[in-house]
């Protein structure tokens, strides 16, 4: 949630690509975004999924 630096972002998603040696794709969405009730296909399938919480 927040604001995140997109470069921080992206080199924390490097990382994480290398950690779990499978490709990681940052989509930025706003937490409006997050919490309205769309028809967006890309939130729908993740909001599906489980998610798993990312810490520098």
């Amino acid at each position: 949630m927040g604001d995140p630096d997109a470069d921080a972002l992206f080199d924390l998603a490097e990382e994480v690509s290398r950690r779990l040696r499978r490709e990681v794709n940052v989509h930025r969405v706003s937490a409006e975004a997050w919490e309205a009730r769309t028809d967006d296909p890309f939130l729908t399938s993740v909001r599906e999924r489980p998610l798993v919480p990312l810490h520098p």
